[in-house]
C-alpha cells in the first residue's frame, strides 16, 4: 500500500490547471470541486496519502509516459523508497501525439516568447506541456507540443503550433496510433517493474481497437446503461503490431467488461454504474443546471438536453468518486 501516489493521464485526470504553469503536481486540491477527478477523490478519501496529480489536458500516451518517469525519478531522488510509492495511470485516446521542441526551434519560427496570460490570449496554452519547468523558464527549454487530431488546433493564437499540430494530425492513422500506444505502455512498465514501484493502468476510451470513436456512443444510450459492444481478441493480422501484445502485462491493466465489452474504460464504467439518484450528473459537460428539478430519471434528463450536446464527455466528478469507492480503493488498500 503505497503512502506516494502518482496519478497520470489527460484532462480525465486534471483539467483546470495544467503542471509547470499555472499548477503544480500538488495543489489540484484547490481546483473547482465540479472538476475533481479520480485523483482529486484519491485525496480526499485517503488524506493520510500524499497524491501527486501530474495530468494535464490533451496529453497523448507518450507524454504521460515520461511525465510519470519525471516524477517517479524526483520522488526517488527525494530519497522516497520504491515500496512506498504507487503509480497509476490513465491512457488517453491512442491518437494523440506529443513531441517535444527545442527554444531553439521556437526561436526560429518567430516564437522566442510565449505570452501564456489567458487573460489576453484565449487558450494560451492550449496544446502544451511544461511539466518540468516548476513555473519558470518556460521560454529557455522549449516544450512539448500536443497533439489530437487533425485540424485540432485551429482554435490556437500561435501561428507556428496551429501550423504543426493541424500537420501532425494529417499524417495520423490507427494502426501508428496502436503501435505508439503500446510503446508507451512498455516504456512505463518495464521502467517501474525495473524500479520495483507498484502500478496500475486504465482507459478513458477504448484503446488497443481500431473503432474505438465516441461516435458509437448515444445520448439516450448513456442514460439508459447501454454501451456499444465490442469484444476484442487482441489480433490485429499486422506484424508491426501483434508481436507487441504478449510483452504487455494484461493483469497490471485494468479494463471494465462485461458481456458487452472486454475492453472499456471509464466512460464504460461511468454509464454503466450511473444512479440518477445518487449521482445525477454522468457527464460534467452536462452541467446541473441542465438537469432541471422536474427530472426524475435518465430518460428524463435527455429530454432537457440539448440536442447538440455531445454523448460523452468528461465523466462527472461524482462518477469518478465512483470510480475510487468501487474500483480503485482495493489497489490503495492492499
Amino acid at each position: 500500500m503505497g503512502k506516494h501516489i502518482i496519478c497520470s493521464g489527460c484532462s480525465f485526470t486534471r483539467q483546470e490547471k495544467r503542471i509547470g504553469l499555472d499548477g503544480d503536481s500538488t495543489n489540484f486540491y484547490m481546483d473547482d470541486p465540479s472538476m475533481w477527478r479520480w485523483p482529486h477523490w484519491i485525496q480526499k478519501l485517503y488524506p493520510k496519502k500524499m497524491v501527486y496529480n501530474i495530468g494535464n489536458p490533451t496529453n497523448g500516451n507518450n507524454l504521460i509516459a515520461v511525465s510519470t518517469i519525471h516524477k517517479v525519478t524526483e520522488l526517488l531522488n527525494r530519497g522516497i523508497k520504491p515500496k512506498d510509492i504507487q503509480v497509476f495511470i490513465q491512457w488517453s485516446e491512442m491518437t494523440r501525439e506529443s513531441f517535444y521542441v527545442s527554444q531553439d526551434t521556437l526561436n526560429f519560427f518567430g516564437e522566442k516568447e510565449i505570452d501564456l496570460n489567458h487573460e489576453k490570449y484565449h487558450d494560451a496554452c492550449a496544446h502544451t506541456s511544461f511539466f518540468p519547468n516548476k513555473n519558470k523558464n518556460l521560454n529557455t527549454y522549449g516544450h512539448y507540443i500536443l497533439v489530437a487530431g487533425s485540424n485540432s488546433g485551429n482554435h490556437l493564437g500561435s501561428k507556428f503550433r496551429k501550423l504543426v499540430v493541424n500537420s501532425v494530425g494529417k499524417l495520423q492513422n490507427l494502426e501508428r496510433a496502436t503501435i505508439k500506444h503500446y510503446e508507451s505502455i512498455l516504456l512505463i512498465q518495464n521502467f517501474l517493474k525495473q524500479k520495483k514501484i507498484d502500478y496500475l493502468m486504465f482507459n478513458y476510451p477504448r484503446n488497443f481497437v481500431y473503432d474505438n470513436s465516441n461516435e458509437k456512443y448515444n445520448l439516450t444510450n448513456n442514460y439508459n446503461k447501454k454501451i456499444p459492444k465490442h469484444i476484442f481478441d487482441f489480433k490485429y493480422d499486422n506484424p508491426y503490431i501483434d508481436y507487441f501484445v504478449e510483452n504487455v502485462d494484461w493483469d497490471k491493466i485494468w479494463f471494465y467488461k462485461d458481456k458487452t465489452t472486454n475492453i472499456g474504460g471509464l466512460i464504460d464504467f461511468a454509464i454503466m454504474n450511473y444512479d440518477f439518484d445518487r449521482d445525477k450528473n454522468l457527464f460534467m459537460e452536462h452541467k446541473q443546471e441542465d438537469i432541471k428539478e422536474e427530472c426524475k430519471s435518465g430518460k428524463d434528463i435527455v429530454k432537457f438536453l440539448s440536442k447538440t450536446q455531445n454523448c460523452v464527455g468528461h465523466i462527472s466528478s461524482q462518477m469518478n468518486k465512483v470510480f475510487v469507492e468501487k474500483i480503485l480503493r482495493k489497489y490503495l488498500e492492499n
